[in-house]
C-alpha cells in the first residue's frame, strides 16, 4: 500500500534530506524485505547527492558506484546486511525527486 509517511521498519542508517516531504513509500516483507521511498526536496540534485553520500558513508555503508545519464544520477552503497540505492534527478517546479531503495539482506561482498 502507498504511504505518504516512512514504512515501519525502514532502516535507520538511511536518512531523510532536511526539510525533504515524502511523497510517496512503500516496503515489501518477502524475503528479503524492501522499501522504496519516493522525496522532493528543495535543493540542488548536487546537494543532495552530497547529502546521502556524507551520511551513508558515516552509517558505515560502502560505495560501490556512481552511475549518470537521462538527467538522473544514482549512488549505490552496501554493508554486509543493507544495500542502499539513491537516485535524484530535476524535477519540473525546480526542485529535484529523489527516489529511495533499502533492501535488507545478505548483500554480496
Amino acid at each position: 500500500t502507498l504511504q505518504s509517511s516512512l514504512p515501519d521498519g525502514f532502516p535507520s542508517v538511511v536518512q531523510m534530506f532536511p526539510s525533504s516531504e515524502i511523497t510517496g513509500a512503500i516496503e515489501s516483507n518477502e524475503v528479503p524485505r524492501s522499501y522504496l521511498v519516493d522525496l522532493r526536496a528543495d535543493a540542488t540534485p548536487h546537494e543532495v547527492l552530497d547529502f546521502y553520500e556524507s551520511t551513508l558513508a558515516a552509517a558505515g555503508l560502502r560505495s560501490r558506484g556512481e552511475y549518470g545519464g537521462l538527467g538522473t544520477e544514482t549512488l549505490l552503497w552496501t554493508s554486509a546486511d543493507l544495500s542502499v540505492t539513491v537516485s535524484v534527478g530535476g524535477g519540473d517546479d525546480g526542485s529535484t525527486s529523489v527516489t529511495i531503495v533499502a533492501v535488507e539482506g545478505e548483500v554480496e561482498p
